[in-house]
C-alpha cells in the first residue's frame, strides 16, 4: 500500500472516529464534560405550552441581571438517541442587565438517562462545559470566561439541548446564576417511579457501552 493510500485511509478512520464520538454525548451522575455541538434536535412535534419566552429576575442589587428563558419540549426527534422527549433551552440576558450570566441549572432529572449538547451551527455563546451532579438530579450548564465565554448583556446562549428517554414532561423551576440566583419557570422530565429506575440503570449501561 503507497503512503498516500494508506495516509487516505487513516483520515477516514480518524474521521469516522471522531464524528462517531461528535454526535454522542450521555451525562451520567457525577460527570462534567466538555459541551459538544450537534446538529440536533433535528425534527418532532413542539408540545403545546412549551417555546415560550419566561422573563427573571434577580434580587436588587449592584450586579443586578434580567432576562428570558425559553424551554421547548419535543416529542419524536428523529436525532433523539435514547427514543424520548427532547428539552430544549435558550437563556437571553437583558440589555440593561449590569451583570453577565455565568450559569443556569435544570432540575429535576433523577433516573433519567440524557445526552447533552448544543445545536450547531451555534447561534449565541456556546457552553463551556455540561455536569450533573452526583444524585443526577440537576444539570448545569457553565459559561466560562475561559472557555467559549459568558453571556453579556444584550446577548443569549446558543440551544442548549437535552435528550431524555422520559416519555412525559412537567413544569419545573430552572436557575440562573452570576453571584445571586434568579428563578424561572420551566419544563423538565416527569420522574419515574422507583421499580422504573432500576431499568433506566440498565438501559443507562447498555448505552455507555453502545457509545464507548
Amino acid at each position: 500500500m503507497s503512503q498516500s493510500s494508506f495516509a487516505r485511509r487513516l483520515f477516514l478512520t480518524l474521521f469516522l472516529f471522531l464524528g462517531a464520538r461528535t454526535y454522542a454525548a450521555p451525562i451520567f451522575p457525577g460527570q462534567t464534560i466538555l459541551a459538544p455541538g450537534e446538529p440536533d434536535p433535528t425534527g418532532g412535534v413542539v408540545q403545546a405550552g412549551t417555546g415560550i419566552a419566561v422573563p427573571f429576575t434577580s434580587p436588587a442589587g449592584p450586579a443586578q441581571f434580567s432576562g428570558t428563558l425559553t424551554t421547548t419540549v419535543i416529542a419524536g426527534d428523529p436525532s433523539n438517541p435514547l427514543g424520548g422527549l427532547t428539552f430544549t433551552y435558550r437563556l437571553t440576558n437583558d440589555a440593561g442587565s449590569l451583570s453577565s450570566l455565568e450559569r443556569m441549572t435544570n432540575l429535576n432529572f433523577t433516573g433519567v438517562q440524557t445526552d447533552v449538547s448544543w445545536q450547531i451551527p451555534a447561534a449565541g455563546v456556546a457552553p463551556t462545559s455540561v455536569d450533573r451532579d452526583a444524585s443526577g438530579s440537576t444539570v448545569g450548564w457553565s459559561f466560562n470566561p475561559l472557555g467559549s465565554g459568558v453571556v453579556n448583556p444584550g446577548a443569549a446562549t446558543a440551544l442548549l439541548v437535552i435528550q431524555t428517554n422520559a416519555p412525559a414532561y412537567t413544569q419545573i423551576n430552572a436557575n440562573i446564576l452570576d453571584g445571586s440566583i434568579a428563578t424561572a419557570s420551566s419544563f423538565g422530565p416527569v420522574i419515574p417511579e422507583p421499580a422504573s429506575l432500576a431499568l433506566a440503570g440498565v438501559g443507562a449501561l447498555a448505552l455507555c457501552r453502545r457509545r464507548s
